[in-house]
């Protein structure tokens, strides 16, 4: 796996680094650069890039656990579970801890913002028949995170229930959130998300 830090100024020297054997592809990049993570069949590896050390996470059976996004504070999050029955979780202490979704609703965690405080994905509005998929974010309050099922619209364009909308980015700051939002037709349309 190469790692090739961005630097804002096209003056500064790029420098190689090769992380050996990481076991899966990292993608995900926590925004101060400190973090580089990334999933393959059910291994999550979190890199370290100021010290080298590496995490690997791996639950036999749970080819389910993904991770989505971390935090600059190195809060990992994504879905947690099995490739049918997942749902929105992080890392703590080494093990995955499902968030609230209430009534065990299934559902994912798509990204987080850099201090860690919010989190951003979506809940199945049921599980039996997952054909509908509620924008959701968790904001933590002391502890723990607290879930909020942000509003939405109950028709696409065409008069039509949704296949659902879900957050799948966050800025840094937690105050600005990407959705996608998929009509019964299906496709995706990317909206903001205030």
């Amino acid at each position: 796996v190469l790692c090739l830090p961005f630097m804002a100024s096209l003056a500064q020297n790029y420098r190689l680094n090769v992380i050996d054997d990481a076991g899966a592809p990292l993608n995900k990049v926590s925004r101060n650069g400190k973090y580089i993570a990334g999933t393959y069949a059910g291994k999550n590896v979190v890199v370290n890039t100021h010290t080298g050390e590496q995490a690997v996470y791996v639950r036999p059976g749970m080819e389910g656990d993904i991770i989505s996004d971390i935090s600059d504070n190195g809060i990992i999050v994504g879905q947690s579970g099995t490739l049918e029955v997942y749902y929105p979780s992080y890392i703590s202490d080494e093990e995955w801890v499902v968030l609230p979704t209430n009534d065990g609703r299934y559902g994912n965690c798509a990204a987080i913002s850099a201090d860690g405080m919010v989190i951003g994905g979506y809940v199945w509005e049921d599980n039996s028949t997952q054909n509908f998929y509620l924008p959701a974010i968790w904001v933590k309050e002391n502890d723990s995170y607290e879930l909020q099922i942000l509003p939405y619209p109950e028709e696409d364009f065409f008069g039509k229930k949704p296949q659902g909308i879900r957050v799948t980015s966050i800025s840094p700051d937690g105050n600005l959130l990407l959705g996608i939002f998929t009509p019964e037709a299906g496709g995706n349309q990317v909206y903001p998300i205030i």
